[in-house]
């Protein structure tokens, strides 16, 4: 998705993190690739999208691979809302 040493950022769906079909693909990617930073947003992410339709996580890889790298981790699936999660990921990072 980008050059070698460049990064990518993006919002899908949560569902790679945990099934068992999506296995390779986490494979490669902490084989391959580096996890910069990743939020765990879960369901209500978006007030736009009502309910517990899409639970969701937002990351940034980068396109190397450096074994060694801690990356930062949050777990925001207790927001109830946009401005929740919003705050929560605020209040991390101070």
């Amino acid at each position: 998705l980008t050059k070698e040493s460049g990064v990518v950022a993006m919002i899908t769906m949560q569902s790679w993190m945990f099934l068992s079909s999506f296995e390779s693909l986490r494979a490669r990617i902490l084989g391959q690739n580096t996890i910069i930073s990743m939020a765990h947003l879960g369901a209500r992410a978006f007030d736009s999208i009502g309910g517990e339709v899409v639970s969701t996580t937002a990351f940034v890889l980068e396109n190397q691979h450096k074994p060694e790298y801690k990356g930062a981790y949050l777990r925001l699936v207790s927001g109830n809302s946009e401005a929740e999660k919003a705050a929560m990921l605020l209040e991390a990072i101070r």
